[in-house]
């Protein structure tokens, strides 16, 4: 049975250098893995339970610690809060001080010192329970800690590829898509360079980012075209201005022409 306040408490070591402390919540689901046969899916969430139960115990403590000062300082204001003691009123006493007279004084400085406390009273200022309390700031540095300890153990999930039909404009309906990419999908290199050139400039099909690595790219085009991997794209980026994104491939070139009436004659019919 995990003791998770305890694992809480030993966790707070390493509150000085956070990457240790992450390492630690790591270290210990390995530990619970092992021995108990715990999983990422049974490990964390009780450790959140419990974040959330000492947070309900912090929010609980200040505000009834808030409601006793404010009622110690609507007391003393009204000269209602007694100060006597046995010891203190003998002494007084010989020193021929009326008890009136020092229980409002002391009154004065009650208001002056509950005021002050309560100008800097926030939930930092108590912690969650008696027995292996944390201050706020204890439970969300643990807090952020478990989370990073549970996202290095969680499967990384896959970048969302856009689909061919994502690089094309409103002008594209998907029955010439499926023409374009059936006729044209197995072009390399140069061939496809003056394809996406055409697509992009001449016939405003399709968009795509050049500064976009992840998933918006020329490269991403193409693997959403040819429906496969492109490890290299320099073969078609070797056509193009990398600053304009003009073709350098002459116009007038006849593999140029036949490309371009080729897709002319798809998108009349399209």
């Amino acid at each position: 049975m995990m003791k998770f306040d305890i694992l809480f408490r030993n966790g707070l070591d390493y509150q000085h250098n956070r990457k240790d402390l992450t390492s630690y919540f790591f270290r210990e689901f390995k530990k619970a893995e092992r021995d108990n046969f715990y999983t990422v899916e049974t490990f964390f969430p009780p450790l959140y339970d419990r974040i959330e139960r000492h947070k309900e115990g912090i929010k609980k403590n200040f505000e009834s610690k808030k409601e006793d000062l404010q009622k110690l300082l609507q007391k003393a204001k009204k000269n209602e809060k007694d100060h006597y003691d046995p010891y203190y009123s003998k002494c007084i006493d010989r020193q021929g001080i009326n008890y009136e007279d020092f229980k409002k004084q002391e009154n004065k400085k009650t208001v002056k010192n509950t005021q002050k406390e309560l100008n800097n009273f926030t939930p930092e200022s108590v912690i969650s329970q008696p027995l292996l309390g944390f201050k706020l700031s204890e439970i969300r540095l643990l807090e952020e800690n478990i989370k990073e300890a549970e996202n290095k153990l969680k499967p990384k999930k896959e970048k969302e590829k856009l689909e061919l039909k994502d690089f094309f404009t409103e002008q594209a309906n998907p029955g010439l898509i499926k023409a374009i990419q059936e006729r044209f999908k197995d072009f390399r290199n140069k061939q496809m360079a003056i394809l996406i050139y055409l697509l992009h400039k001449k016939y405003n099909l399709i968009t795509y980012d050049l500064g976009d690595r992840k998933k918006n790219s020329r490269k991403h085009f193409v693997e959403a075209l040819t429906q496969s991997e492109l490890k290299n794209i320099n073969g078609i980026n070797n056509f193009f201005d990398s600053v304009t994104a003009e073709t350098k491939v002459d116009k007038r070139n006849e593999a140029f022409l036949n490309l371009d009436k080729q897709l002319m004659e798809i998108v009349s019919n399209g």
